[in-house]
């Protein structure tokens, strides 16, 4: 599937606590954004060059773009709710 994907986003949570450097090494690979959920940021945002942020109920707008706008969406170590911020199944 990615190979197949024009574009890539990663949307990451609490569950890449142990594969930060892993999270980012795959973006700057696939050249994808990096959003993350609240639980995510104190992983994934701090020296990252591909993270554009949260989206959700507290988020920004760059994190929401990024991930509706990618072909494919990789979701690594977050079961994220708030569906209505996700891309729809196209």
């Amino acid at each position: 599937m990615i190979d197949d994907a024009n574009t890539v986003a990663i949307f990451g949570g609490d569950g890449c606590r142990y594969a930060r450097d892993e999270v980012i090494e795959l973006s700057k690979r696939l050249k994808a954004p990096v959003g993350y959920a609240l639980r995510g940021k104190q992983w994934l945002e701090h020296a990252n060059p591909n993270a554009v942020g949260m989206t959700g109920l507290i988020g920004y707008g760059g994190a929401y773009g990024a991930i509706n706008e990618a072909e494919l969406l990789l979701m690594l170590g977050t079961d994220f709710p708030f569906s209505e911020f996700l891309p729809a199944t196209r």
